[in-house]
């Protein structure tokens, strides 16, 4: 049978406690001893008759005084009970642990009743169970079971009050486990925070004769009263401690709070333990103990600081019954004591601040301990000039601690001279401003501790409202994003990037695809991201739907919220690479042709060169040039010459190797790089192949054209350590090629370049020449074939050099063609020549002209005309006087503008020639329209003229030519009677050479003429 609150039984130990405590108070007790003794003697004394009403009598005297013996028992057992929840408090004060505090209330409850078995279950109110978290006696080995909210728990749980089951093997809803068979009576307390249950302690008898009493069952309740407020401590205790732990993980704020928190947590602990060291005293006054009891209950409800301190302040005036109290706290930023409340003649100086070391509050605080002052009118420190306390007679100010330090006072004040503060009373009072104090500290932690969940919270919507933003850029990043463990496993990935691979997200997230495989370097790319080391690079991968897709990653080692995390930034680069591949093409290929250019050849050959350095490798490089291409691009175009260049590129291309490299380096020259071809004899088998290759008629427009090349070749290292000496070397064998005739070969050799300095040198000489006088004029005569009468001296350069050497015009004149100087030296000739014809008609010979040969440098210099014209007027001779010759490939590159300026020279009088004629293109189409008189025959063709009829019979056809077009012709080179016999023959108008006679100095001409 269960019973709420009440069931009676035989008197537990600590009643029986009571009844040695009535023994101990012999007063009225001995009194009814003796009027006992006398009715007794009297009795035996008095007749039979009357024994039955003095009998009588003694039953009802017995009566009176068991009665009288039970109250005087109860009245010792309240005694008892005040003093054992005194000593309960202290026991249950000194922990704020959860363990600590449910034992301690364990064992007191146990003590108190006198029993050895007892439990206690704390509500877990997620899973909606009570679990037993502490055992003892009989249920020690049955802590951690599981209890549903059904039966006698459920109903305490719903109902909130004490619950006592007399015959526990009877009840119907017991827990069907021969575990609480030998169980006879369990009473069970419900513990409890705001009228909530959390929890209940349960005590049990295991002995039948054992039952619970009404005093027993109110001790109870008034000790799961204290045990409560002890749990909701300990419960407050650890919610601190692990809002301390979430909160310190927020941000160094919180940490700090938190830090706060640990240091008030130590401070309520202290301060809890000084209290109960300082209650010890309480029980000495039952009255002052239940005052200070319900007094403690009220103030450990009020969470509020500021509506505490009102309400300590109220206590402490109820206590000492005075309606004259304030309180005081203080501000130590500041330090002052600032009046927060105040009541009766305080109500008017509400907020009043005094400095914390000034008046009654200051010895309070400089002290720590309670200022009484009862003689207040008499106070020498007094403030006489206020009214508003004259009425005050007494004084007293208690301090409010924590951690032993005073943080602020309660006034108590009597206006009445009869009233003073006692011993008794200031006791009383500073116990209860002790556990004012411990309410105090509780309230600014549970003030703190709201405050710092309202942060928490506050950080928590930051939080959301940022890992929102973050998901919004997130998805809407242009770019792909992974997210990666620090092993490189993918976490999270936005849209961008499963469109970029092709996947979706439950594909990447699942393995399928892996953003970081690109290769054997993938490890290690990830493996220093997650060392803290940057990473980024270029990934070429096969997307989904079979397009090729280039991305470049970029890792980064990061924190994503709390979490290591390494960021993966994906981004096409696919137009980028497309570009660069074209920017590549630009740059290192050939627009015509399409193979490298010199850019690339160049880097190919430093890095092949630098290899040959560390005696890594070796090579060979062929110079292809093809030969006469300027012949096409002047009579046909350049066009058609490109189209050569194309296909000649072609062919080379499809002759090299894989390994080899064609290239073109400009115009007709191509650049062959042949890495690991040493041996000589090889390479020059390769270059004899590419000529015959290249020696081949091409089909240019509507005709077929033969053309031919020249290879020079250098071998590296060993004709050069750079790529400029290697080119240049095998530029030399080149020129070698094409000395030797063309269509041919050359390696490179060391002799080369000393032709090649030697030719620098002159080159550097002719510049110089003219300054020095080192040239000179030579005249060869030109007669008529027939009569030898002398008709023109052709000027011929001479150069004597430095050392007094004569350098044979074959040698320089070419190399001056070559540059600028030809310019210079040209001009120089010509006024040579035209001063020589004026000593001509000095001397009576103006009649005689004076030629000069043109070099095509000269004949598209755009002051040309001007130049010659100015050389006549400075000479002072006639224009008639001066002969200009050319040659067919001086008009070749600009044949319209050399007609029109040698038009202009004929316009003035001056004669012109065309010279080494057959040895050109000798088109009769630009022969009709150049203003020439006189043809030249090459001396290649008079050579031949007494050996060859057909020789003969083709100077014949051009003489005629020539006299039908109206010019005159002269034969050169003629150095036999004979020759001269064949060319009067073939009607030849003017012969010259060394059978009439050798170029000669200036003054040899001169007596020449006066022949």
């Amino acid at each position: 049978m269960a019973e709420n609150r009440s069931n009676h039984g035989n008197a537990p130990n600590n009643l029986g406690k009571a009844h040695e405590c009535a023994s101990r108070h012999p007063g009225e007790r001995g009194i009814f001893q003796q009027k006992n003794e006398e009715i007794f003697q009297c009795l035996n004394e008095r007749p039979t008759a009357a024994n039955a009403e003095l009998i009588g009598s003694k039953a009802q005297l017995k009566q009176q005084y068991a009665e009288f013996l039970m109250r005087d028992a109860e009245v010792q057992l309240q005694n008892v009970i005040l003093t054992s929840l005194h000593e309960t408090a202290k026991g249950l004060m000194q922990s704020l642990n959860m363990n600590e505090v449910l034992t301690a209330i364990m064992q007191h409850a146990t003590e108190l009743i006198g029993t050895s078995h007892g439990f206690i279950n704390i509500l877990d109110e997620k899973k909606g169970v009570f679990e037993r978290a502490v055992g003892l006696g009989h249920f020690a080995p049955d802590v951690g079971r599981k209890l549903e909210l059904v039966g006698p728990i459920g109903q305490i749980c719903q109902t909130g009050e004490l619950m006592v089951i007399g015959d526990y093997a009877k009840l119907e809803n017991r827990l069907n486990d021969p575990f609480f068979d030998p169980i006879y009576e369990v009473v069970m307390a419900p513990l409890k925070q705001a009228d909530k249950v959390i929890g209940m302690f349960g005590l049990a008898f295991l002995e039948s004769d054992r039952k619970m009493t009404e005093p027993e069952i109110s001790l109870l309740i008034r000790f799961a009263d204290l045990a409560s407020i002890a749990l909701v401590n300990a419960r407050l205790h650890s919610l601190l401690r692990e809002s301390e732990q979430k909160l310190q993980q927020s941000n160094e704020e919180i940490t700090a709070a938190n830090e706060e928190l640990l240091a008030a947590e130590e401070e309520l602990k202290q301060q809890i333990d000084e209290l109960l060291v300082k209650e010890e005293a309480l029980h000495k006054q039952n009255m002052i103990l239940t005052s200070l009891h319900e007094t403690a209950l009220g103030l450990m409800h009020r969470y509020e600081p500021e509506d505490l301190l009102k309400t300590i302040m109220t206590g402490a005036a109820k206590l000492a019954g005075t309606q004259h109290s304030f309180i005081y706290y203080l501000d130590r930023e500041k330090q002052i004591f600032v009046r927060s409340y105040g009541a009766g003649i305080y109500a008017r100086d509400f907020r009043r601040k005094i400095p914390m070391e000034q008046g009654i509050v200051g010895a309070v605080y400089r002290t720590g301990e309670p200022v009484i002052i009862n003689d207040y009118p008499e106070w020498r420190r007094r403030n006489p000039a206020s009214v508003q306390f004259a009425e005050l007679t007494s004084v007293l100010q208690i301090p409010l601690k924590s951690e032993g330090m005073v943080i602020g006072t309660i006034g108590l004040s009597y206006c009445d001279a009869s009233r003073s503060f006692g011993k008794d009373e200031v006791e009383m009072l500073s116990r209860f401003a002790e556990l004012a104090s411990i309410a105090l500290d509780n309230a600014i932690l549970m003030d703190s501790f709201q405050k710092e969940l309202e942060v928490r919270r506050q950080a928590e919507e930051a939080l959301q409202a940022s890992e929102e933003r973050y998901r919004t850029i997130f998805e809407a990043a242009n770019d792909g994003i992974c997210i990666h463990d620090l092993g490189g496993t993918i976490l999270d990935v936005n849209a961008r990037a499963c469109e970029l691979l092709g996947f979706t997200r439950d594909e990447i997230l699942a393995g399928e695809v892996n953003i970081a495989a690109a290769g054997d370097d993938a490890g290690r790319w990830m493996t220093r991201a997650a060392a803290g080391e940057p990473q980024m690079y270029e990934w070429q991968y096969t997307h989904r739907n079979n397009r090729s897709v280039w991305v470049e990653i970029n890792l980064k080692r990061t924190f994503i919220g709390k979490e290591d995390r390494i960021l993966s930034v994906v981004r096409d680069i696919s137009e980028r690479k497309t570009q660069e591949r074209a920017i590549r093409r630009m740059a290192y290929c050939d627009a015509l042709t399409g193979l490298p250019n010199r850019q690339y050849l160049q880097e190919r050959l430093a890095a092949e060169l630098e290899k040959a350095q560390r005696g890594e490798a070796s090579g060979a490089i062929l110079f292809v040039d093809i030969d006469d291409l300027k012949m096409i691009n002047d009579t046909m175009g350049h066009s058609y010459g490109d189209s050569v260049i194309i296909k000649a590129g072609a062919y080379l291309f499809a002759e090299t190797s894989k390994n080899s490299i064609v290239s073109r380096i400009g115009g007709d020259e191509f650049i062959v790089l042949i890495p690991d071809a040493s041996n000589r004899e090889k390479v020059g088998q390769i270059a004899e192949n590419m000529v015959k290759l290249l020696s081949r008629d091409y089909d240019i427009g509507a005709s077929r054209n033969h053309m031919s090349a020249s290879i020079g070749i250098a071998l590296y290292p060993m004709h050069g350590a750079t790529s400029d000496d290697l080119l240049k070397n095998a530029d030399l064998a080149l020129y070698a090629a094409k000395d030797s005739g063309k269509n041919t070969w050359r390696f490179y050799e060391p002799e080369l370049q000393t032709a090649a300095y030697e030719k620098m040198m002159l080159k550097r000489g002719l510049r110089e020449a003219i300054e020095r006088g080192e040239f000179l004029l030579h005249y060869q005569p030109l007669v008529e074939a027939g009569s030898g009468e002398l008709i023109s001296f052709e000027a011929l350069l001479r150069w004597t050099g430095p050392e007094r050497e004569t350098i044979p015009p074959g040698r320089f004149i070419p190399l001056a063609e070559e540059s600028d100087v030809i310019i210079s030296i040209g001009q120089w000739v010509l006024r040579q020549a035209c001063r020589f014809a004026r000593r001509l008609t000095v001397a009576g010979k103006g009649h005689i002209r004076v030629s000069v040969n043109v070099s095509p440098r000269q004949l598209i210099a755009d002051d040309f005309v001007a130049m010659v014209s100015q050389a006549v007027v400075d000479a002072g001779i006639n224009p008639d006087q001066l002969e200009i010759e050319i040659t067919e490939n001086a008009l070749i590159p600009s044949l319209g503008d050399s007609i029109e300026k040698l038009g202009q020279l004929r316009a003035i009088g001056v004669h012109l020639t065309l010279d080494d004629f057959g040895t050109g293109y000798s088109s009769l189409t630009y022969l009709r329209n150049l203003p020439v008189s006189r043809l030249k025959i090459d001396k290649s063709f008079i050579d031949q003229i007494v050996s060859d009829q057909v020789q003969m019979e083709f100077i014949h056809s051009i003489v005629n030519m020539a006299h039908v077009l109206g010019l005159t012709v002269v034969g050169e080179g003629v150095e036999s009677q004979e020759q001269l016999n064949r060319l009067v023959a073939c009607q030849c108008d003017f012969v010259q050479g060394y059978l009439i006679s050798r170029p000669m100095p200036e003054k040899d001409a001169m007596l020449f003429a006066e022949r």
